[in-house]
């Protein structure tokens, strides 16, 4: 394979989970419904079994040809420190070394949500630029902590910030949709249950199966260093 083609795929395999477009018209499905959809149960396929810890799921949402896709994981490493990672969006540039992100700010917080910037200059694609707010909820009751973003318009408060953004690195195009989740469920025989789910879709001329195929790799991908990020952290 030529350095060509492999940068090529290695491209496409980050744009899926990091470059997302609106795939549904916001008239019909809002990025809250869609998160909604995520969580519910039915329609979840298994498509994957790495081992008897991770398993890797595909549903289809609406009339996308593009699949939302699910990682569960099991691991060992302490809730703390997964919440500590998942929430510290202004260090992901440190931790999450397989996708080309050039910047990640943290922008707001409050005792409510987080709100984060990325700023993503790919090879062969144009910049792309967005801004997200993470939102965390507990559930004592049955041991669930849900961990879930939903990208901001561009006309919201930080709308100043962007321009500033726009003029210095080149007006990036705007991401409107990318929707998800983590969810960190405790173990009775300990240690937890990690899952990761999303719906997301690249912009540029992708097929879909393209699309759909490589987010089957580099979803689990995530998983796997926001996990070993918590592990460096359980260890300090």
């Amino acid at each position: 394979m030529s350095k060509l083609t492999s940068l090529l795929k290695q491209t496409i395999l980050v744009t899926i989970c990091m470059f997302p477009r609106f795939i549904f018209p916001q008239n019909v499905m809002s990025p809250v419904s869609l998160l909604r959809i995520l969580y519910i149960d039915s329609g979840w396929i298994l498509v994957d079994s790495v081992d008897s810890k991770q398993q890797i799921f595909i549903k289809k949402v609406g009339s996308s040809n593009i699949h939302a896709i699910m990682v569960k994981r099991i691991s060992y490493v302490s809730s703390a420190s997964l919440i500590s990672a998942i929430e510290d969006v202004g260090n992901y540039c440190s931790f999450l070394p397989d996708v080309y992100l050039e910047r990640a700010d943290l922008l707001g917080q409050t005792s409510f949500f987080i709100d984060g910037y990325q700023l993503l200059n790919p090879p062969f694609i144009a910049n792309r630029h967005y801004v997200f707010r993470l939102m965390r909820s507990v559930d004592s009751s049955v041991g669930v902590i849900h961990l879930n973003w939903i990208p901001l318009p561009r006309n919201s408060k930080y709308s100043a910030f962007l321009d500033s953004m726009d003029l210095q690195y080149g007006h990036p195009v705007y991401l409107d949709m990318n929707v998800g989740g983590w969810e960190i469920k405790s173990l009775p025989q300990g240690g937890v249950e990690l899952s990761y789910r999303i719906l997301t879709d690249p912009a540029g001329l992708v097929p879909d199966f393209l699309i759909s195929k490589a987010n089957r790799i580099t979803a689990p991908k995530i998983v796997e260093q926001m996990i070993s990020e918590a592990i460096r952290r359980d260890r300090k």
